[in-house]
């Protein structure tokens, strides 16, 4: 005998597993009504403002039927103002409350709940029969277990997308600042992990000195998603105000591993690589604490793997003793790209390694360098799962100086 699904089970998993407000909405139109048993499902949610309700029904999914005055006379309002269900059949049933919850004329009863959650009622949904003219109380019953977790669901995107808006927004906040020094062209991009985390360990930088010197800066702070973000923000702002004053590499990376174990010592290894661009000199000093090597093409093609530089992680409270930085030639129309241990993906058939990145600068090191980065963070066989986040930044002299 096949094995018959549970409408009700099915209801709540697909609810536990919306992502977005939209979605929740879907479900409910679509979904909802048959785990009570009703032949019509009308959902009305509250808008920003509280006064008003709008009308969904499943001919009607994303765009609202109607839209209803929350004091106005309506089953709905009242079940949402007065947080119970209201229970309707036979001639109680009229035309006028058939026609403002978008119900078929042969509708015999209807139960109306509120969606509830921890922080009130968001709506309320109406369920419609048309094969009975009574309702027993455990039907009731049913739609206000219903209502509840379709509330709670509305109530979880809601929280979801706010938390995503604030950190989109803090994501553009901490890139948007990143200013192309004199004589050089920038583009950095960030990719979050496939489990969903918006923000991570990653950053990039890039600000000029006070001595006029260009500061380029990719960083991973140890750990995943938004627990590793304040250390990463501290971090930045760290590097930040060390290097303005005194690009040394050095002595910035002293400097910075000092403030790290000493005002953040609940904070994971930070790994980082650190460029000073003398533009007018032609020469790239780089320090790389513990990152993938970043790949010069010069003006002529030639691509190198710059693998000198190494220094200790920061954050490991050990005293950290003179680490020679590397230097190299950096001339207008030469381009190197700085980039996280996220971009590498050591998978069969989609794996991503220093080799592929040498081939990318090869063939598309002199394109515009957002076409390079995208190139980089987002190659054809790469597949869908990042198991890290991911950043990418190159730089460009332009002979500008």
């Amino acid at each position: 005998m096949p094995h018959r699904r549970n409408p009700l089970l099915d209801l709540v998993t697909r609810l536990g597993d919306a992502a977005t407000w939209e979605e929740v909405q879907e479900i409910v139109l679509t979904r909802a009504g048959s785990s009570v048993g009703s032949h019509g499902t009308t959902l009305a949610l509250t808008n920003r403002t509280g006064t008003h309700l709008d009308v969904f029904t499943p001919s009607s999914p994303s765009i609202p039927s109607a839209v209803v005055d929350l004091h106005a006379e309506s089953t709905l309002a009242k079940t949402i103002l007065e947080g119970h269900p209201v229970v309707l059949s036979g001639v109680a049933i009229t035309p006028g409350i058939l026609d403002s919850l978008q119900l078929s004329p042969d509708t015999t009863a209807i139960i109306a709940v509120p969606l509830v959650g921890a922080e009130g009622a968001a709506g309320g949904v109406a369920f419609g029969y048309s094969d009975r003219t009574d309702v027993a109380s455990a039907d009731t019953d049913r739609a206000i277990l219903v209502g509840r977790w379709i509330g709670r669901a509305f109530e979880h995107t809601r929280y979801q997308e706010q938390g995503r808006l604030f950190v989109d927004g803090l994501r553009e906040e901490l890139t948007h600042h990143a200013s192309a020094p004199r004589g050089l062209s920038v583009h950095g991009a960030y990719r979050p992990p496939w489990a969903g985390e918006p923000l991570g360990g990653d950053w990039f930088d890039t600000f000029t000195g006070m001595g006029g010197a260009g500061i380029a800066v990719v960083g991973d702070v140890a750990g995943h998603g938004i627990t590793a973000s304040p250390t990463m923000i501290a971090m930045r702002s760290y590097l930040r105000a060390l290097a303005f004053q005194d690009p040394d590499p050095h002595r910035v990376l002293n400097a910075a591993d000092q403030l790290l174990t000493e005002f953040d010592r609940e904070a994971g290894l930070v790994t980082m690589t650190l460029g000073v661009f003398e533009v007018e000199e032609g020469q790239l000093t780089i320090v790389n604490a513990g990152m993938p090597p970043p790949i010069l093409r010069s003006h002529d093609g030639t691509v190198t793997v710059i693998d000198g530089g190494r220094s200790r992680v920061l954050g490991s409270g050990l005293e950290r003793e003179h680490e020679e930085p590397v230097r190299v030639a950096f001339q207008s129309g030469d381009t190197i790209v700085f980039f996280t241990d996220g971009v590498l993906v050591p998978l069969p058939n989609s794996g991503v390694e220093i080799s592929d990145i040498v081939g990318i600068m090869r063939n598309h090191g002199g394109d515009e360098l957002e076409s390079l980065v995208l190139a980089i963070l987002d190659p054809p066989h790469r597949g869908t799962v990042r198991l890290d986040d991911a950043t990418a930044l190159a730089v460009r002299a332009t002979g500008d100086v």
